[in-house]
């Protein structure tokens, strides 16, 4: 009898605990989702310019998706090339990038670490990266 309580109490601590990850889980990914959708629509911008230096920072923004994807395991394909402003034209182009970016990057960092801590540092890097890049188009910009 002393048993079958003691794999009770164990059965019950182990469906609690991992409950308990599981949520831990879905609270992070509302966070990689929206990074997920901030980097899309900034590519989704540069992809619209004619920077010589947009392809490469359309590059770092795509492994960054990747990443995130790799991170989320996610594999819904519905909001891939969101809208995009058309009237955002010069340096307020770059503006909206480099605040798309700075998003993604909050929504990353703030994201709870798990085993894929150094998938999400790979992700802030290649978000950084191309954010130093957009930055050095709009220095570059003259309207």
């Amino acid at each position: 009898m002393k048993l079958l309580t003691r794999l009770s109490l164990l059965s019950i601590l182990t469906i609690t605990c991992a409950g308990m990850a599981s949520a831990g889980a879905q609270r992070e990914q509302p966070r990689y989702m929206q990074a997920l959708s901030d980097l899309r629509l900034a590519r989704e911008i540069l992809n619209h310019t004619n920077e010589q230096h947009a392809p490469e920072a359309i590059g770092h923004i795509q492994e960054a998706i990747d990443g995130i994807k790799r991170a989320t395991a996610y594999d819904r394909r519905d909001d891939e090339h969101p809208p995009i402003d058309q009237n955002l034209r010069g340096i307020d182009l770059f503006r909206k990038v480099i605040v798309l970016l700075q998003s993604a990057d909050r929504n990353v960092r703030t994201a709870e670490d798990g085993p894929q801590s150094d998938l999400k540092r790979n992700i802030r890097r290649e978000i950084n990266i191309s954010a130093q890049i957009v930055q050095r188009m709009r220095d570059q910009y003259r309207d």
